[in-house]
């Protein structure tokens, strides 16, 4: 492991991800004694006076006993963590040379002590063991380039410093805590959203660097558990002034919901560490009894509150980094079900969406395209790939090739590394249709439907869908996707009993041999008010007769003067044109026009033959604003057969 460390160490960005694919899986050695234990740093209660040692406790006997070999080695505040065999202890001390951080390695079977990285005058973070027993996640500050930046580094016992891909932040951004997942594969962080009493914003993201996350919740982290499906959070408390007033602990999932507050985890003060047990029952605590100093005071919590909180004895003046011992490995071997998700097909690129997944410690899907028909065997196998985390339902994968068919498989990760069963599938990047409709529907339709022309253009394309998307005024609804049967033809979009008026946009898509869907050109056609909508208001004597051919069937008639008027508000979307439909014939008359109180034109509806559903009159453009139309029949001049009163929506 010494010598693949070191190589690894030579690598770039991917790093990081080469040292965990040869460690993530490997089952830790477990101890010969896995009885009780906690380890924590003793410290004789004197600031940096170098005479404290790492100490054991055994829960059972209560024996506390120094580790040999640490005499002297731990000062005042210590941050400690153990390896998952038991074999290793990690631990960052002060110095009273500088005043800075150590970062060193204890080896419990040989009782070596190996130094690690140093900081001068500055803090390292807690380190969190990797789950090959060889290596820590750690926050280093960068005191030569730039003192007020720091980044996580993942360290190892042989000396290898690997920078995490863009977590070298500085100042109000820089990460103020951080975990590892039991599977050692992804981290969730938090970092200040402000100055204040605004507590951390908690996000995630791979160890490689990639898909950071916020997952919609604040707080300072504390501990992941060993099944990997809670975290531990502290949140601050405030008063009414503003005022600190203690913390709490709460536990989230790893994608950010399912917050539940932890009975009997109050604090005046607030904690300095907490750690699950190895079966994720308890929770041993560090309670601060002071404002951010020591002494602290180490319990251990039912997580449940089933018991109260028993104090852990200790002959220690002091004690620091109270933290488990015991082995442990990850309990949960139980992957969860990923649904099929639904691809949407772009130029170069494709679009997944799935529905949700019910795992509790579910950390995201990966996703993995391969050239050809032949899907990756596994994540690390895809040619183009990539992970989505936290509450993503959907993902994207671009860089494809246009016209190339490339297969594909997707997987469902928890916390604890599992993976789901793949699911595969295939596609082709086609091109999308053209697509085309009357700009009024009652001009080519009687009512029910309206025709959309649609061709393919381009290879690969084995069918056609139809997506409608209806808006007036400020309502907007979708309609469901309609699967067409050939490539080109005529799409007749359903109206429904009545028609509903508004304009409707309907996306014309192109369907691979898998039924994936290239979604293309969009055709807008306005649907009308029927002549006996109930947004129109009539005025004088009308008839309403059955019309064969008419708009819906009917036509409303008045030639003693009779009026209709429309009000068309404003919200979201405005009526930037009118337009008028009706019957012209031999015996057609006259109707004059208003718009907003304004007399614009008087228009006739004779002809020399019967004509149904003719735009007799369309407006101007329009203001963006609320309008009225209301027409009054010219008495004596003949008859107003009106079919309908249409609306052009738009911004």
């Amino acid at each position: 492991m010494r010598a693949i460390a070191r190589r690894t160490a030579l690598a770039a960005v991917g790093s990081v991800s080469l040292v965990l694919a040869g460690v993530a899986g490997a089952a830790p050695a477990a101890r010969a004694d896995t009885s009780d234990e906690v380890v924590y740093a003793y410290s004789p209660g004197v600031p940096f006076d170098g005479g404290g040692s790492l100490n054991v406790i055994d829960l059972g006997t209560k024996a506390d006993t120094a580790l040999p070999g640490t005499t002297g080695l731990t000062h005042d505040w210590t941050r400690i963590a153990v390896s998952r065999d038991g074999n290793r202890v990690a631990w960052i001390d002060g110095t009273a040379l500088d005043f800075g951080d150590q970062l060193s390695f204890y080896d419990r079977t040989t009782h070596v002590v190996t130094p690690g990285p140093h900081a001068t005058d500055s803090e390292i973070g807690r380190p969190e063991w990797l789950p090959d027993n060889q290596h820590v996640l750690v926050s280093i500050p960068d005191l030569i380039s730039n003192p007020e930046s720091r980044g996580l580094y993942v360290v190892g016992i042989d000396g290898a410093k690997t920078l995490v891909p863009g977590t070298k932040l500085a100042g109000l951004s820089e990460i103020t805590s951080y975990l590892l997942s039991p599977s050692g594969q992804q981290i969730v962080f938090a970092q200040p959203s402000g100055y204040g009493v605004s507590p951390e914003k908690i996000s995630i993201m791979n160890i490689d660097g990639t898909a950071v996350t916020p997952l919609g919740v604040s707080g300072r982290l504390m501990s992941w558990s060993h099944d990997g499906s809670r975290i531990l959070v502290q949140v601050p408390l405030y008063g009414a002034t503003g005022q600190p007033a203690g913390s709490v602990l709460e536990t989230i999932s790893p994608r950010g919901g399912l917050v539940t507050v932890l009975p009997q985890t109050y604090a005046t003060y607030g904690y300095a560490g907490a750690h699950w047990s190895p079966d994720d029952s308890h929770l041993l605590l560090e309670v601060d009894t002071t404002p951010n100093s020591t002494p602290t005071r180490s319990v251990v919590v039912p997580v449940d509150g089933s018991a109260v909180a028993s104090e852990v004895v200790s002959s220690a003046y002091d004690r620091t980094g109270t933290t488990y011992s015991s082995p442990w490995s990850i309990s949960d071997t139980t992957a969860p079900d990923m649904p099929t998700p639904a691809l949407t097909l772009g130029a170069t690129s494709v679009g997944l969406t799935w529905s949700s997944i019910a795992a509790p410690d579910l950390v995201g899907v990966r996703i993995a395209f391969s050239p050809g028909m032949t899907p990756p065997a596994t994540y690390a196998a895809g040619a183009r790939r990539t992970t989505t985390l936290g509450v993503a339902h959907a993902a994207t994968v671009t860089g494809l090739v246009a016209g190339a068919t490339y297969s594909w498989s997707v997987w469902a990760l928890d916390g604890a590394g599992n993976e789901s069963t793949p699911v595969t599938g295939h596609l082709r990047l086609i091109s999308g249709p053209t697509a085309s409709a009357p700009a009024l529907a009652s001009t080519v339709s009687s009512g029910a439907t309206f025709p959309v022309t649609y061709a393919s253009v381009g290879a690969g394309v084995s069918g056609a869908a139809a997506r409608v998307n209806a808006h007036r005024d400020y309502v907007t609804g979708t309609g469901p996707d309609a699967v067409l049967a050939g490539p080109s033809g005529v799409y007749h979009e359903p109206l429904g009993p009545p028609p509903w008026p508004g304009t409707y946009l309907t996306t014309m898509g192109s369907t691979d041999a898998w039924g994936n869907v290239r979604w293309g050109a969009t055709a807008t056609t306005t649907v009308p008010f029927d002549d006996r909508d109930v947004a129109l208001k009539y005025a004088g004597a009308w008839t309403r007769p059955s019309t064969t051919g008419a708009w819906v069937g009917t036509t409303s008639v008045t030639g003693s003067g009779g009026s209709v008027a429309v009000s068309l508000p404003k919200h979201n979307f405005a009526a930037r044109k009118l337009a008028v439909v009706a019957t012209t014939s031999s015996t057609g008359g006259r109707f004059k026009v208003y718009v907003d109180g304004h007399y614009v034109t008087t228009v006739s509806t004779r002809s020399s033959s019967v004509l149904l559903r003719r735009t007799v009159w369309t407006s101007s453009t329009l203001t963006s604003a609320a309008h009225t139309l209301k027409l009054v029949q010219v008495s004596g001049s003949g008859y107003l057969r009106l079919d309908a009163i249409a609306a052009f929506w738009g911004r």
